[in-house]
Parts: C-alpha cells; structure tokens; sequence
C-alpha cells in the first residue's frame, strides 16, 4: 500500500479517516494496485488532496482528512465530503461523490470494479461508474 500527497495528521485540526477497499465487481477478488485519487467535494478543478494506491488486499492506508468539528455549532454539517476516482488496468474507472467524513470515525469505502470487455480500450474518467456507497 503507498500513498502520495496525504495530509499529516495535525492534533490541533479535527480529522476524520478514510479507506478505500477495491474489489471485482463480484466482490470476491480484491484489486491492488488501483489509484485512488480523492478530491474534495464541490471543487471542480485542481490537484486530488491525495494520492493511495490499493495493498494486495485491495485496501489502502487510512487517510486522515479535516472535518469540522463534531458540533453544529458553526451552522454547518458535522461531516465534510470527499470525491474520489478509482483507475486500475483492465477495469471501467470508478467515481464516488459526496463521501461523508466525520470526526474522529474511520470511513470504509468499498469500490466494486467492473472490468472492461475484452479488446476495449481503455476509458479514462469518460464513461466513469459512479456509485453511492458510503459507510
């Protein structure tokens, strides 16, 4: 498992954890070596606030994320949300929006892989399966 460009975890901020386990489409076969690219949600452009690439198990690393806190004191939501992108060879890529990411609770974000046919080239973030699990 490595990861690129992750924030570090700051004591003074709260922060909540991600990771992303990447599997077949039937669920039965974990995917390493996927890139996950994770955005924050609402930004249309820029660079991803980090990086993972999936272990043999087809999970990542947990990613220490800012949240707000875990009030509603500021009038807003006690969460932050998170896209992310999902590349592996010889599979569709996969995005997942508005990923919910709370303070102080690590999220499991499961992607399911559907492979590309046989003889198809490769589709880059064209043609993308979007999917709406959130733990």
């Amino acid at each position: 498992m490595t990861a690129e460009n992750i924030p570090a975890k700051n004591n003074d901020e709260y922060t909540g954890s991600l990771v992303v386990f990447v599997l077949d489409a039937g669920g039965a076969l974990p995917i390493s070596g996927a890139k996950i690219y994770i955005y924050k949600a609402g930004e249309k452009k820029g660079e991803p606030v980090a990086t993972l690439t999936s272990g043999e198990n087809g999970k990542t690393e947990p990613l220490y994320l800012p949240t707000p806190s875990s009030s509603t004191e500021n009038g807003g939501p006690p969460y932050a949300l998170y896209n992310i992108i999902v590349e592996s060879e010889g599979y569709r890529t996969f995005k997942s929006c508005d990923i919910p990411i709370y303070p102080f609770v690590m999220s499991i974000q499961p992607v399911y892989m559907v492979p590309m046919p046989l003889g198809a080239a490769a589709v880059k973030n064209d043609g993308a399966i979007t999917g709406g699990l959130h733990t």
